[in-house]
């Protein structure tokens, strides 16, 4: 992790959540969503890392959808602020 992201790999790892598979962990997808602007499964898996030569088309979906949901609750969030 320290190589992907330095010095915030701490903060990264203090929340890091739930492990949805491959070693991949919520607070690290929170991270490439909210700091790297990742949009879509692919981009995670393929543009953010290389998990994609791990993830199966279930594993990928999974993660779609994981990733809809966290921004549904980003959005209920910022709704309530």
């Amino acid at each position: 992790m320290v190589a992907a992201y330095g010095t915030d790999a701490l903060r990264i790892a203090e929340r890091l959540g739930e492990d949805l598979g491959h070693g991949l962990h919520e607070g690290e997808l929170r991270w490439m969503m909210t700091h790297e602007w990742a949009r879509t499964a692919e981009d995670v898996l393929w543009r953010r890392s290389k998990l994609g030569l791990a993830f199966s088309a279930d594993d990928t979906a999974g993660l779609a959808a994981r990733m809809s949901t966290l921004r549904d609750q980003a959005g209920e969030l910022a709704a309530a602020g």
